[in-house]
């Protein structure tokens, strides 16, 4: 992958799954609801000075929303965050 560019679309890592889970609440709080059904399906990555995450997470039957998340490096000791939620999308809407 090239620094600032971002990588095509693909499943998530275990260890990607469990950090967008465990940044639901900031989902929530983005987006101003919350979401009983949080599933994410898909992410794109993009290395900057820590690494920003772009994910499709499916909320209803076809219902999506997308997700930024910026990761700090580890050497900042800073966690994970959300920094953007686009709501009504779809399972057909690219991220």
């Amino acid at each position: 992958m090239l620094a600032g560019g971002w990588n095509e679309s693909s499943e998530l890592s275990q260890e990607e799954y469990t950090m967008v889970v465990e940044l639901q609440p900031q989902v929530h709080e983005h987006a101003g609801k919350e979401f009983h059904h949080f599933h994410p399906i898909a992410i794109k990555k993009q290395v900057v000075a820590g690494t920003n995450f772009f994910v499709k997470v499916q909320v209803g039957e076809t219902e999506c929303v997308h997700v930024k998340i910026f990761r700090p490096l580890p050497h900042t000791g800073e966690p994970a965050s959300v920094t953007e939620v686009h709501i009504d999308k779809t399972l057909d809407d690219a991220i």
